[in-house]
């Protein structure tokens, strides 16, 4: 349960960065405060993308613990402090380059391109990489992986229905 309300946290922090860039200073005000736009490069935009792979890197935890916790009930299982760290690593290390992608142009009216975003190696290792493979990819086969084992193992558990007692209903009679 640790775990979901961790998910549920990074969510919503998500979800309302989000809303606050894309809906809030774009459509209902028209323009962007000045805060928002100083702390847009520098602080706003790795924060976006460091919250987005806690996301997904922290569904991919609560998936894999699903897993643990139904294929192998008896193993020690990582508390959920233990996946968040290792969550909260993993994605600030991967998205602490974000810090230097997008800066002021030298008039400070609106942002510009570091000479990192422009290295052709980046581009490919950020775009590729990161985003396709470590974000994307990734997941996605560890998520499908442990969503197949747990079907298995509950699909073979119901095999065994009828020599379950607990929660099911049985033809025993009580005695008088």
């Amino acid at each position: 349960n640790k775990l979901l309300i961790y998910m549920a946290v990074v969510d919503t922090l998500l979800i309302v960065a989000c809303v606050t860039e894309f809906s809030i200073f774009n459509i209902f005000w028209g323009h962007q405060p000045y805060w928002f736009i100083l702390a847009f490069p520098y602080f706003l935009h790795p924060l976006k993308q460091t919250l987005l792979s806690m996301c997904i890197f922290t569904m991919v935890a609560v998936s894999s613990e699903r897993c643990q916790a139904i294929c192998h009930p008896l193993r020690r299982r990582a508390s959920p402090g233990q996946y968040m760290i290792f969550v909260a690593f993993l994605s600030v290390s991967l998205n602490s380059r974000k810090f230097f992608e997008v800066q002021y142009n030298k008039s400070w009216t609106d942002y510009e391109t570091t000479s990192l975003m422009e290295y052709p190696p980046y581009i490919v290792f950020s775009n590729t990489w990161q985003e396709l493979v470590v974000t994307g990819a990734f997941p996605f086969i560890v998520l499908l992986v442990c969503n197949i084992k747990i079907y298995l193992k509950i699909r073979e558990s119901s095999k065994h229905e009828s020599h379950r007692f607990v929660g099911k209903a049985t033809n025993y009679e009580k005695p008088n």
